[in-house]
């Protein structure tokens, strides 16, 4: 049968850990100051008015059948680390389009039907500038759209 500690001798246990948790203290200095550092960048980070907190636990294990104590300070420094990514839009059906080249090719293609749609409505939209672009296209023997180009550049009128 196990025996049961001596009650009588936790005022002794309370002497062994206060005189065993200085030096315990002056070990773990740098780790304290590295856990304080830690704290106070993630305050900086956060612009936190809180209070700067530090934990730190003493931990006592008493090994009554052998006598003995163990005293240890476990210092936990706290860093986070952080990356900020879009999440995909889940209601956005993924369609099997061969991946993101793929997808950069429609976007282009979608670009480019836009800009077409906007030439084709030049003539209705901007008499001027559609006669300015045929007149331009015909002296320098250059497509519609490269003399639309030359225009917007400010290379087209009157040369």
């Amino acid at each position: 049968m196990k025996q049961k500690p001596d009650i009588n001798r936790l005022a002794e246990l309370a002497e062994v850990v206060k005189s065993s948790i200085v030096p315990v203290f002056g070990e773990a200095t740098d780790a304290i100051n590295e856990a304080i550092n830690a704290a106070v960048e993630e305050q900086q980070e956060a612009s936190s008015d809180a209070p700067l907190k530090v934990s730190l636990s003493i931990k006592v294990v008493w090994d009554t059948s052998a006598d003995t104590v163990d005293i240890s300070l476990p210092v936990p420094v706290k860093r986070t680390f952080k990356a900020s990514r879009k999440m995909p839009d889940h209601k956005q059906t993924n369609l099997p389009l061969g991946g993101e080249e793929r997808t950069s090719d429609i976007r282009d293609e979608v670009k480019v039907r836009r800009i077409a749609a906007e030439i084709l409505a030049l003539p209705d939209r901007n008499p001027d500038l559609h006669a300015e672009a045929q007149r331009v296209a015909a002296e320098r023997g250059i497509s519609y759209v490269d003399a639309l180009l030359e225009i917007a550049k400010g290379n087209g009128g009157g040369q």
